[in-house]
């Protein structure tokens, strides 16, 4: 779903291909170690918020489902559930921010060209 493409492309490495890469990018065992705490909290929060966007996409089909819908119960339910999106993405964009930090000069240019991003 491409929920981090803006930070990927633009030196904001993620840590699961940060940690997929640890030996190419020479983290040592202080790095891997954050990493993974990230990629944990991240996978809590993202499965939290994710129940939150179904949640909200289910209410929105069942004003349709159920031939209630109005042009505003609609705003709302789509309100509701774009904002559920945004939460997720917020989780996984800020997790690649603090991604970031873990990782030295050298090692976000390691990266990206490991990823393919060493052109931008």
């Amino acid at each position: 779903m491409a929920l981090a493409l803006p930070a990927e492309l633009n030196r904001y490495p993620g840590p699961m291909h940060a940690l997929e890469h640890a030996t190419a990018l020479g983290l040592n065992d202080h790095q891997a170690a954050a990493l993974r705490g990230l990629m944990d909290t991240m996978r809590q929060d993202a499965v939290a918020a994710g129940a939150r966007v179904i949640a909200a996409e289910k209410a929105l089909d069942q004003l349709f489902a159920q031939e209630s819908a109005t042009p505003g119960m609609v705003a709302i339910a789509a309100s509701e559930a774009g904002a559920a999106w945004a939460t997720l993405r917020a989780v996984h964009l800020t997790t690649h921010i603090a991604t970031r930090d873990v990782l030295s000069p050298d090692q976000l240019v390691r990266y990206g060209a490991l990823r393919g991003y060493a052109n931008r």
